[in-house]
């Protein structure tokens, strides 16, 4: 017996059939995945430039402290700078090869880690065979602060570049400039060659560079000229305003 109080039995019918559901047509899909590869195509070389642009933030504060690590050197020496023959070092400490300017600033740098480029971490670099065969990515420039031995500051102050343009240390493979064909040398053939592959200018197409004064900037090859690069060195009255693309002095 139908109890009058239960509530009625009442079946849904719906005005279409919802179990042919209808997907995507071959031409649809086709033509998202051709919007995605479009959006990633304009998107990833902007992630890329942020992220590089990051790691040239990181280098840039590396050099800026470099910078502050050779004030502090001058001062505990008289106001020269290192020079790359010291007779009488201990071969540890020794700043000319095979220990590389890293051995003279490491007592002003609290982290090994400023002398390497984050950008340079797939490019290997130099290894400084007293310090555990730690890489170094950064050039100093022995030619304008003195290859046999280290010139007083207010020489360099002085000097035809002055210490607000002359370079001390760049982005570099090679540790040091001190002698034709030395070891920054193939950086610069290749750039000059426009070998791109073969070249460190990580930041985007630049690298950066620390100046005397302790300021760093981004730049290229041919927005340095010689007498920036040579500083003291005789050479340096030669080649006076002349973009390093636009000579060879060796």
């Amino acid at each position: 017996m139908h109890n009058a109080r239960s509530k009625p039995y009442f079946r849904l019918t719906l005005g279409c059939d919802m179990t042919r559901l209808r997907g995507f047509t071959l031409i649809e899909l086709l033509v998202v995945i051709a919007i995605i590869a479009i959006l990633a195509a304009i998107l990833f070389p902007v992630f890329a430039k942020a992220r590089e642009k990051a790691r040239q933030a990181s280098c840039t504060s590396n050099l800026k402290q470099l910078g502050a690590a050779l004030a502090m050197y001058l001062q505990d020496y008289d106001e020269c700078w290192p020079a790359n023959n010291t007779p009488g070092y201990d071969a540890t400490i020794e700043i000319w090869f095979p220990g590389w300017i890293a051995n003279g600033l490491a007592p002003y740098c609290k982290n090994w880690q400023i002398f390497y480029c984050p950008s340079a971490h797939d490019q290997g670099g130099w290894q400084n065979p007293h310090d555990g065969n730690k890489r170094v990515s950064y050039c100093y420039n022995y030619f304008a602060t003195g290859v046999a031995g280290g010139i007083p500051d207010a020489e360099l102050t002085n000097c035809y570049a002055g210490a607000t343009r002359v370079v001390i240390m760049w982005d570099n493979l090679g540790a040091w400039a001190d002698a034709p064909h030395g070891t920054w040398y193939a950086d610069w053939s290749n750039y000059l060659a426009g070998n791109a592959s073969s070249t460190l200018c990580p930041h985007n197409g630049l690298k950066n560079w620390l100046f005397a004064d302790g300021h760093v900037k981004a730049g290229k090859y041919d927005q340095i000229t010689w007498d920036q690069f040579f500083g003291t060195h005789y050479l340096a009255a030669t080649y006076q305003d002349i973009p390093m693309t636009q000579a060879r002095p060796f």
